[in-house]
Order: structure tokens, then C-alpha cells, then sequence
């Protein structure tokens, strides 16, 4: 009859304890950096000799919009689009190529997130989907050619679409870029103050 180690057993559950303890208040250190509402998930991509399969999108999903528009994305190494935040609408992120660095910042004076700053990656070797509710503000840096599908859930309005320039010294987002190549739309955006002040009627909303 086979010995019952006692000792063995209690130190493995303690490992598996503190294992998952670790994934515990790690998962809920990165809830804390992100804002409410945001949803970051890995994609599940299917591989052989011929390539790779990923679904990108279901309605099943708890992601957060119902897109009306699609759209792709290509941008050029050392791109900056931004920074942005809408009233209205979702945004959907899918990569497809290249690495995308997303800086987001939470402008809703409602949300228990209200003010942080954080940046997330999107790369095309290892898809992801990523949703960013109205409220938060966004911008996207390419470290090198890439390319994302972008889902909306409300139709282009140009009154939708608020901006600061993103040099502003008030923003959170923990990046340092210099130069970049930006629009000139981006380039001439008013400051983050201005920012602020344009989104206050809308704040009742946003939430």
C-alpha cells in the first residue's frame, strides 16, 4: 500500500495557494491601470502547416458594441494618431500587423477610474481585441508598419470626435515620444484643458 505523504501534499497546496494568489493580485493589479469599461482579451488563433485561423469577432462575445462600420487601419512606422475621445461611440481594435501601442486615459469624472493613464499593446503575432467606451481617451503609436481592424459602433459624425494635441503636459498616459509623425489635424489640436472643458455637458452621459 502506497504511503500517504501528508507533508508533500500540504506544501504542493500551499504552492498552488500562492500561485494563485499571485495570478489573483495580478489580475487585479491590471484592472487597477485600466480604465472601467475598457476590455482587453487574446484571441484564440488556430495554427498549421498552412497558416493560422482567428475569429475577431462575435455578437456572443462580451465585448461591449454593436458595430455599424468597419474599417482597416494602415499605418507607417513612427505613426501617431491622436489623442482622441468620443461621446457616442465604441471603439473595436483587432491587429493585424505590426506593433500598436494604445494610450488610454479615463476623461468620465463618474468613473471609480476617472483620471488613469495606462498603455496597452496590440501585435499582429499575437492577436487581441480591444474595446474603448465613449469617455476614454486614445491614441495610437506604431513602433513599425502595421495595420488593425477597426470596428465603430456609431457612424463617423465630426461632432463625435474630440481631440487634444498630444504633447499636452496634463495627459497620464505613461509614454515618452518625441517626434512622431502626426496629422496635421492632430498637429494644430487644442490642449488638453480645452479638451476637458468641451466634453463637461456630456459627462451624464458617459456613464
Amino acid at each position: 500500500m502506497r504511503n500517504f505523504d501528508f507533508e508533500s501534499v500540504m506544501i504542493k497546496n500551499n504552492q498552488d495557494r500562492q500561485k494563485e494568489d499571485f495570478f489573483s493580485d495580478l489580475k487585479s493589479s491590471i484592472n487597477k491601470k485600466i480604465p472601467q469599461g475598457v476590455i482587453l482579451e487574446k484571441l484564440s488563433q488556430k495554427a498549421d502547416a498552412r497558416g493560422s485561423f482567428v475569429e475577431i469577432f462575435r455578437e456572443t462575445w462580451s465585448t461591449a458594441i454593436n458595430p455599424v462600420q468597419w474599417n482597416i487601419i494602415k499605418s507607417h512606422a513612427n505613426c501617431f494618431r491622436g489623442v482622441h475621445v468620443h461621446i457616442k461611440h465604441d471603439d473595436y481594435l483587432v491587429p493585424l500587423s505590426g506593433k500598436t501601442l494604445i494610450g488610454l486615459q479615463d476623461l468620465r469624472i463618474k468613473s471609480p477610474t476617472y483620471g488613469i493613464g495606462c498603455v496597452v499593446e496590440l501585435n499582429g503575432e499575437d492577436p487581441a481585441r480591444l474595446t474603448i467606451p465613449p469617455g476614454v481617451a486614445h491614441a495610437f503609436y506604431c513602433t513599425d508598419t502595421s495595420t488593425l481592424i477597426h470596428a465603430v459602433s456609431e457612424y463617423w459624425d465630426p461632432h463625435d470626435e474630440l481631440r487634444c494635441h498630444w504633447q499636452s503636459p496634463e495627459l497620464k498616459i505613461p509614454w515618452t515620444i518625441e517626434n512622431a509623425i502626426v496629422s496635421e489635424c492632430d498637429a494644430n489640436a487644442p490642449s488638453f484643458k480645452q479638451l476637458v472643458d468641451t466634453l463637461k455637458p456630456w459627462q451624464d452621459t458617459l456613464l
